[in-house]
């Protein structure tokens, strides 16, 4: 598969990701408007992940598609591994043809990729990973700790830098023996452009659609209903504070298999405070639900990054979340513009929401969270970075930035 570039003389940059998303999307925008040295191929392996999307072209950022029918979740399956390498057998001509002179791939989780990192590693293409690994959420032991640690070294020698999302990912790579000079910061975020032109069009439409009263406060829950994100954690803790903060209310953005247990949790009384969403898969009418809300709580066991925390703090809430969460690490100035607590632990998060809902607390905590977001967004934006590691291996000669994240 090439794309007709007769007419474009740029050398290639792609990038390998698994499924299209809508924050990626954006990001590669922002690739192709910042770095106009290169010319994108946003390569795509699959057309599904968890929950099926429907292909779309994205000609804007040069989308090329790899996929042969199997979701993302079924990738490391046995009996995929041969279309797995074939097709990283496919990607590596499409690199040959089109002039690719850097890529950056998205994880190594299947053998077409690390036959990708192999073939074009020999034929001079400069490679970066890019991965949102988590320490937090590394529990491995024995043979598959030896095994991870092979595959984790084979990465690193045909690299020339590993991107990680935050400060949990860099100590995942450097426990795995990589050094700190190799690791760059290039974060996940999401489409900031568009979550700060929400008009009150949008806040009045959702307003109405849900019901949500514009004169109370609220809680907001948002992920998949599924246990390791803990909505039951968010809702129990909810539950039990009601009556002390009866201005209040919880909203829950997402579905799954967990949403039918959450119902019958809540007494009669208080079902009319309580709002499930379902899932949506638009970020205008998330993004305008965090705009009438006050506290993201997102008390989740693990969470490799979590754009989620991103979203809030970009819509000025205070955030609630776990010291196993990427994003929640960088993001939460704890007992001031948020808490972070360990997984589980239902006492500091009944405080938490206490705490922060407290008098006008609240906009203390969300003023200091658009802060946090500001200082953050300064010190590790991902396209910064993609373009310093471009210059750092001699691809860019005139680095916009040369301080590292």
């Amino acid at each position: 598969m090439s794309t007709d570039s007769t007419q474009d003389t740029r050398p290639g940059l792609a990038i390998v990701a698994p499924t299209q998303e809508r924050y990626r999307h954006a990001l590669h925008r922002r690739i192709v408007h910042e770095i106009p040295e290169f010319r994108l191929h946003s390569i795509y392996t699959h057309s599904a992940g968890a929950v099926y999307r429907n292909k779309r072209p994205e000609s804007d950022i040069n989308a090329v598609f790899f996929d042969t029918g199997e979701p993302t979740t079924e990738r490391q399956s046995l009996k995929n591994q041969f279309r797995n390498y074939q097709r990283g057998r496919k990607i590596f001509k499409y690199l040959c043809d089109n002039n690719i002179r850097a890529a950056i791939i998205l994880g190594y989780n299947d053998i077409g990729l690390l036959h990708l990192f192999s073939t074009a590693h020999r034929s001079g293409v400069r490679l970066f990973l890019w991965a949102d690994s988590n320490a937090a959420g590394d529990h491995a032991t024995g043979l598959k700790r030896y095994l991870k640690n092979r595959i984790i070294r084979f990465v690193d020698n045909h690299t020339d830098f590993i991107f990680t999302c935050g400060s949990l990912g860099e100590n995942f790579y450097r426990d795995y023996g990589v050094s700190s000079d190799k690791i760059r910061y290039s974060p996940c975020e999401p489409d900031y452009g568009l979550i700060n032109t929400i008009g009150q069009e949008s806040i009045a439409a959702v307003r109405d659609q849900y019901g949500l009263d514009p004169r109370r406060k609220r809680f907001v829950f948002c992920g998949r209903l599924v246990n390791n994100k803990r909505p039951d954690l968010a809702l129990e803790t909810f539950l039990k504070i009601a009556d002390d903060r009866p201005l209040w209310d919880l909203v829950l953005i997402g579905d799954g298999p967990e949403r039918s247990r959450l119902e019958s949790m809540i007494p009669d009384i208080l079902k009319h405070r309580v709002t499930f969403t379902g899932f949506l898969d638009d970020q205008v009418k998330v993004s305008a639900i965090y705009r009438i809300c006050d506290i993201l709580v997102h008390p989740c066991d693990y969470e490799p990054w979590g754009l989620i925390i991103n979203e809030a703090a970009a819509s000025g809430l205070a955030i609630i979340t776990t010291s196993s969460c990427g994003s929640g690490v960088e993001l939460v100035e704890d007992g001031k513009s948020g808490f972070l607590i360990d997984p589980g632990d239902a006492a500091s998060l009944k405080n938490a929401m206490l705490v922060i809902s407290k008098d006008d607390n609240a906009e203390t905590f969300k003023a200091r969270s658009r802060q946090m977001l500001q200082s953050w967004r300064h010190r590790a934006d991902p396209v910064r970075a993609i373009r310093k590691a471009l210059h750092d291996v001699g691809l860019l000669p005139d680095p916009a930035h040369t301080e590292k994240p």
